[in-house]
């Protein structure tokens, strides 16, 4: 499952040159069967377009819809102190394991997901917030990019995630 994550967080960084060579050439990473399924037609969406086009998909699907923002304290709580709270609990957790940020904040899906990739049996109860948070948060971005008029390819890296990790898609805890 670690190496899943690793890549799907990969998946979900803003792309660049490299991006899709580095996707391609760990698909074969990927253990579980359906998360391999849901990268490599993700895969097959983007390899058609020129990086420019990937780009805009990027800034189109993350940073101009609030409602897809990878920030799971985001989509959960706004801007209420419990999103202050699982921010503080995740720059503390980040940090310990050594997962950088890359510019974003601890709620940021990317640097969430290389946290949980950094210990494939983390302990129950041990992030709490981001317990509560990551199911209904990814449910959310989900629904919001299905909802955009054109087919998101973002949907298969984010459904990816919550089989990866065994969460219900609707974001109700298992």
């Amino acid at each position: 499952m670690a190496a899943s994550l690793d890549i799907l967080a990969e998946a979900l960084r803003y792309p660049s040159p490299r991006s899709l060579d580095t996707l391609r050439r760990r698909l074969e990473e990927v253990a579980q069967d359906a998360v391999r399924a849901e990268l490599a037609t993700f895969l097959a969406h983007i390899e058609r377009m020129p990086l420019e086009a990937w780009e805009e998909l990027y800034v189109r699907s993350f940073d101009l819809d609030p409602d897809a923002a990878p920030y799971l304290g985001w989509q959960v709580w706004r801007d209420e102190q419990r999103r202050a709270e699982l921010l503080v609990e995740m720059a503390r957790r980040l940090s310990e394991r050594g997962v950088d940020l890359d510019g974003e904040l601890p709620d940021h899906l990317v640097p969430v997901l290389r946290y949980l990739a950094s210990d494939p049996k983390p302990s129950e109860g041990e992030t709490p917030l981001l317990d509560q948070a990551l199911a209904p948060a990814l449910a959310a971005i989900i629904k919001s990019l299905r909802s955009a008029k054109d087919d998101n390819p973002y949907v298969h890296v984010l459904e990816g995630v919550a089989k990866a990790l065994g969460l219900p898609e609707d974001g109700r805890s298992t």
